[in-house]
Order: structure tokens, then sequence, then C-alpha cells
């Protein structure tokens, strides 16, 4: 009983806590990185990170009512990807090594600690890895499966066009749709299903990089976002502006930053712990060897390092929960040793958001401060 308290304790606080803090930032009028990245949009003919924004513009109403659309949307995903996470524990009963993985300040509960990095566009390929975790998962029903891989594709291709940088985590979609389960005859692989993967994922990372953009572009957007009556100061300066930057600019800024950004690297690596100690990672070594080689230039040429580590352990943990019973079981994750990597830390998205460092335990602190004080 406790695992199970201490499991959906946390895990659902960091879903309401991070909800919360965006309803705010959406209330507000929206905010230019967590929002208005998403408003990204063809406006001014096709460039990279385009393609959602263009379909919501097609579909959302104007003014304060598009931004709560897009609000219960990027909810919704990340409900999906919560309710992939709570499957699991069930699945494993609670094991204090499911709740380390599930619960880890690096994994599902990331957005509740600092909310700010939450509800980003990588939470569109998330659900595409959760949809083909299903159909590892599920009875081998062939419709249900073709409606579940077609969805994932759907999911796939609109992240890749929408934020180039999903591309990234294609080793972890090829591992769930091209590597068989042990001891199932009925999760073989799918050959096919994984050069659909693979076409859009080059055909997206060549689209992004000749049609990166530039300050016109970014200026087409910022005006179409300002026609459909989202007008909050500043709503233009984050994600938009930086639609016009070369990757050279990229590295610059974060070649300002080092030799800081190494103090971030041990909670990095203490964000992978409950990864190492999986026996799926033993037996997997070289597909998680890929996708960590594939998410390393993120950390290259932008300074979200939390975030890319949330990638990292994301992608990996869906695969593991999309595995057999068992497979990232330890005896090693004790009641203590997970309550205390659950709660006593957190990763900050970047390394300038300067909040979520006590992760759980800061949280709750805020939140029961703002309760008794009104703040």
């Amino acid at each position: 009983m406790t695992r199970v308290v201490v499991a959906l304790g946390v895990l659902g606080f960091s879903f309401w806590r991070a909800a919360d803090a965006y309803a705010s930032v959406i209330a507000r009028g929206g905010g230019d990185h967590q929002t208005a990245d998403w408003l990204i949009s063809y406006a001014g003919g096709f460039v990279r990170r385009g393609l959602f924004g263009e379909a919501f513009w097609a579909v959302a109403p104007t003014g304060q009512a598009g931004l709560w659309a897009l609000y219960w949307f990027q909810v919704a995903c990340w409900a999906v990807v919560v309710a992939f996470g709570v499957q699991y524990l069930v699945r494993e009963k609670f094991s204090w090594a499911s709740v380390a993985l599930v619960c880890g300040p690096a994994a599902w509960c990331f957005p509740g600690w600092d909310p700010a990095g939450g509800f980003r566009k990588e939470i569109l390929v998330f659900v595409a890895l959760c949809l083909l975790g299903w159909v590892r998962l599920g009875p081998g029903r062939r419709l249900r499966d073709a409606l579940l891989t077609g969805l994932a594709l759907l999911f796939y291709a609109l992240a890749v066009f929408s934020w180039e940088a999903s591309a990234v985590l294609l080793p972890a979609v090829l591992w769930l749709v091209l590597v068989g389960e042990r001891g199932r005859t009925d999760v073989p692989g799918r050959p096919g299903v994984g050069v659909a993967f693979l076409a859009i994922s080059v055909v997206g990372v060549v689209a992004s990089a000749l049609a990166h953009g530039d300050a016109a572009a970014a200026a087409a957007s910022c005006e179409a976002i300002r026609a459909h009556g989202f007008e909050a100061p500043g709503l233009c300066n984050g994600a938009v502006r930086w639609l016009g930057l070369s990757t050279d600019a990229s590295l610059r800024s974060v070649a300002t930053y080092w030799p800081r950004l190494l103090a971030v690297v041990p909670l990095l690596v203490l964000g992978t712990v409950a990864l190492w100690t999986t026996p799926w990672l033993r037996r997997n070594a070289g597909w998680a060897a890929a996708t960590t080689i594939a998410v390393l230039p993120l950390f290259v040429i932008a300074l979200d390092y939390g975030r890319w580590t949330h990638m990292l352990v994301m992608a990996l943990a869906i695969c593991v929960a999309s595995s057999v019973r068992g497979a990232g079981e330890s005896k090693q994750w004790t009641a203590v040793a997970a309550c205390v990597y659950v709660m006593a830390w957190g990763v900050p998205h970047s390394l300038n958001a300067g909040v979520g460092w006590l992760g759980f335990l800061q949280a709750s602190g805020q939140s029961v401060i703002a309760r008794l004080w009104g703040g």
C-alpha cells in the first residue's frame, strides 16, 4: 500500500502542479516558449517547426479561447503519457524499481518540479512512443495494432515537422517496432513500419535544414499569432524569435556558459540511475547507446540540459515499460532508496531556470506556502 501511495501521490502531484502552473501562464496570455513554439506556422511559407501551428490555425478559435484549446491539447497529450506510466506501475505491482523509474525527477515527474519545462513539443513524440508501446503490450489484434501504429506515425510526423529535434528519438522508435519481444511470438519485428518512421525522420530533418527560417519567417509567424488575437507582450520574443537565428548563434550561446554547464552534469547522470539498474538496459545496451548518442548533439546547441535529459530518460523508460514484465526490475531499489531518489532532488529544464533543484520537496513546500499565504 505504501508503494501505491508514494507512486500515485508523487506522480499525481507532479501532473497537477505542472498543469496548474501552465494554466496560470495561459491565463496571462501564454508563454514565449511553452506556448509560442506551438504557434509557429507557415505564414511566411514552409519553414521548420511550422506544421502544428499551421494545423492549429485551421481549427482553433481566436483569442483566449484558442490558447485554452492549445492548453487542453497539451494536457491531453501528457495525460496519455502519464496513463502509460501508471499502467506500467500497475503491471509491475508498484515495485520500488518501477516507482523509481516512473517517478524519477528526469522521467514522468520532470514537468512538475520545473513547470516551465513541461508541455513542450517533445510530448508529441512521447505519445507516439507510448502508442507503439501499447501495440507491443496488447493482445496482438490486427485492426487494433494497425490503428495504434497509424496514430503513432501521425503523431511522430507531427512531432518531427513541428520540432525537428524530435527525430533524435528515432532509435527508441525503431527498437519498439523492430525488436521482437523475448518469450512472445505475437510481437515480431515490423521492418515496413520501421522504414516508414525512418522516412519521416529523414524527410523532416532535411526539410528543416533546407527551410531553417530567418528573420522574415519569424516576423510572419509573429504576425499570424497577433492576427489570431494573441496579444501577450513578449509572446514573439522567445521561440518565435529563435526561429530566425542561425545554428551558429545557438552554438555561441551555449559556449558562453562553459564551464558552468559542467555543474549540471552530475544531476543529468543521476537522472538516468533508475535505467542503469534494469535488466532491459543490459539486454539492449546497443539500442540504449544509440539513443544516447542521438540525443547528445542537443546538449551542444541549446541550454535546456534538463529537457534533453528528460527526453533521453523518457524514451528509454517507455521502452522498458513496453517490455515483458520484469524488464525493469532490480532488487537494489528498497523503499528508502526509491523514496530518496524520487523526492529529494530535481532537474531544472534549463541552466537559466533556477528552480526545481530539490524536486518534490521544493515543489510541495512552495505549494504549502502559497496556500497559507496566498502567494
